[in-house]
C-alpha cells in the first residue's frame, strides 16, 4: 500500500485546518495515521502535526496528496534505507527488515527501487543498484541487507 508522510504547520487547529486536511484524506479514499502532533498551548503558538497518508494505490495517493498541499501541506523529510553487511552466510544482520511477498519499495539515495520478490520469508538485498528479496538463508557474507524501517515503502 503507498503511503506519504506530511506536516502540517502554523494554526492548524484554531484555523480548523487539521480536521479538513484529514477529511480530504478520508473522502478521497486514503486513510491517516497522525503519527505526532503538538499543540501550542496559547492562540500564539503554532501548532503541528505529522500525518502518514495510506492510499489503495499510486494514483489515489498523489490525487490526496495534491488536496493536501494546497491546503499548506508539505511533503516530511524522507530517509534513506540503510543497510549493513551480513556478517556470513545464512545469517542476516541483526534489526534486518523481515518482508514477505507484496509491493515493497526502498529509497536509495534519491529513487525508490522496487523489491524484486521472493516466494518466502526474506530479507532485502542491494545490489548494483537494485533491490531484491533474499531468502534469509541464501543470504551471502558481505550482502548489503536493508536494517531497520527507514526508506521502506509498502511491506
Amino acid at each position: 500500500m503507498p503511503s506519504e508522510t506530511i506536516i502540517l504547520d502554523g494554526h492548524i487547529v484554531d484555523s480548523l485546518l487539521l480536521p479538513k486536511v484529514l477529511d480530504l484524506i478520508d473522502t478521497g479514499n486514503g486513510s491517516h495515521v497522525i503519527e505526532q502532533i503538538a499543540i501550542g498551548r496559547t492562540r500564539r503558538e503554532p501548532s503541528t502535526a505529522t500525518i502518514r497518508i495510506d492510499a489503495p494505490d499510486d494514483a489515489t495517493l498523489y490525487k490526496i496528496l495534491a488536496a493536501v498541499r494546497q491546503h499548506g501541506a508539505i511533503a516530511a523529510p524522507r530517509r534513506e534505507a540503510t543497510t549493513a553487511p551480513a556478517p556470513q552466510d545464512g545469517v542476516a544482520p541483526p534489526d534486518f527488515h523481515a518482508v514477505s511477498p507484496g509491493p515493497l519499495a526502498v529509497l536509495i539515495g534519491e529513487k525508490w527501487l522496487p523489491v524484486e520478490q521472493a516466494e518466502t520469508l526474506s530479507c532485502i538485498v542491494i545490489a548494483n543498484g537494485a533491490a531484491r528479496m533474499v531468502p534469509v538463508g541464501s543470504v551471502q557474507e558481505g550482502d548489503l541487507v536493508v536494517v531497520g524501517r527507514d526508506g521502506i515503502r509498502g511491506g
